[in-house]
């Protein structure tokens, strides 16, 4: 799963260390929107895109738990 993340640019160095603390492979917890917690591994981050007044960057995580659906043909 890949999560988006946009801040305004003068936040973006603050939010960029928070998530380089997560080491590879590491179990973190989420809980977008007050919709409860949901266990997953950090997979990485990707690098920051700095605009005029705001700065992107992408997280990925692999949601713990989850099971890679198969698609049968046939049967």
């Amino acid at each position: 799963m890949i999560i988006n993340i946009i801040v305004p640019v003068e936040e973006s160095t603050k939010t960029v260390q928070y998530f380089e603390e997560f080491n590879l492979g590491e179990d973190i917890q989420f809980n977008i929107a007050y919709t409860g917690d949901f266990k997953c591994i950090f997979r990485g981050i990707s690098p920051v895109i700095d605009k005029q007044s705001y700065s992107s960057f992408s997280i990925t995580v692999q949601e713990k738990g989850s099971k890679t659906k198969s698609i049968s043909s046939g049967r």
